[in-house]
């Protein structure tokens, strides 16, 4: 079995001051169309696969 010597409890106040000190980069704005366009496809694919048993 793996050691967890050493290793933090991810808390709350753990994760806060994480991202104090290491600011998390915006998402490009091409990630919300995008993902868009991944659902449509998905749903135009799910809407003419034929069902198998």
């Amino acid at each position: 079995m793996a050691s967890t010597e050493g290793l933090v409890p991810i808390t709350r106040s753990f994760l806060a001051r994480y991202y104090d000190k290491y600011e998390c980069v915006p998402l490009h704005d091409d990630v919300q169309r995008l993902s868009a366009e991944l659902r449509e496809g998905s749903k135009v694919l799910m809407d003419e696969a034929e069902p198998t048993p």
